[in-house]
């Protein structure tokens, strides 16, 4: 199959994983050390919409395989106290994937202390999900917070050196495959860190990452619609007005 950014090529890509003999694994079961040989951490850090990575989810159940979703508390694109998205989430948790935290740093500007911030949203997200999150990942981290060694018991960090050095790290940050697509690596290195990102993928019969980024603008603009119908009265009085009058032309 050709290499390309969808859920087709996506779902070759965990067959493949499957026909080699890899074993899909969340952070702490590596750390317990107890593993056969051929492991992959299926990874995915949900930057902008929890509905596309909610479809990734999907993908995975049915190839069962599992992976881990790194969700970031902070985010200006979704909201993970919303009910529709809580919801999203709690049902990738149910299919069997683990929730992480996607930790960005730049929130906290003149924090003395990020192992603390990290502590607090790792928290706040177990309680919203009802979940216990033992993993988290930098989100854009600067280079002095890849080799972060600062300790918190019970939660890894997803940068750690074992985790880049132990297993042959693959990312598709911008669209891009910097060493090729995760295709070529697998059944090359015994132990395989992938990392996608569900907006690049999600997305039918569209090519270019300008063209997803559209569709999902298309995709938030529509989400604010249905939600500003549900809340502010005038709009839905103004909607309404507006469908009647369609309708009579």
């Amino acid at each position: 199959m050709k290499c390309a950014f969808s859920l087709e090529h996506y779902k070759h890509l965990l067959q493949m994983l499957d026909d080699c003999g890899y074993r899909a694994i969340f952070y702490p079961e590596y750390a317990s050390g107890s593993l056969g040989s051929k492991q992959v951490l299926l990874r995915h850090d949900i930057d902008q919409s929890i509905s596309y990575a909610h479809e990734m989810a999907k993908t995975e159940a049915r190839a069962k395989t599992k992976a881990t979703y790194f969700v970031w508390l902070t985010s200006p694109f979704y909201n993970v106290f919303a009910p529709s998205q809580r919801d999203l989430l709690k049902e990738i948790s149910r299919m069997g994937h683990d929730i992480g935290l996607h930790f960005d740093a730049k929130t906290y500007p003149n924090s003395k202390c990020l192992a603390s911030e990290i502590r607090s949203e790792a928290d706040i997200l177990s309680h919203v999900l009802d979940t216990e999150v033992k993993a988290y990942s930098f989100h854009r981290p600067a280079p002095g917070l890849i080799d972060n060694s600062a300790e918190l018991p019970g939660l890894i960090n997803a940068y750690e050196e074992r985790f880049r050095v132990d297993f042959k790290y693959i990312s598709d940050s911008n669209h891009f495959w910097r060493e090729k697509c995760a295709c070529h690596h697998i059944g090359v290195h015994y132990k395989l860190h992938i990392l996608t990102h569900s907006i690049w993928w999600a997305h039918r019969n569209l090519r270019t990452p300008i063209d997803k980024l559209a569709s999902f603008k298309q995709d938030a603009e529509s989400y604010i619609d249905i939600e500003l119908v549900n809340n502010v009265k005038a709009y839905a009085q103004y909607k309404d007005q507006k469908s009647i009058r369609q309708s009579r032309r």
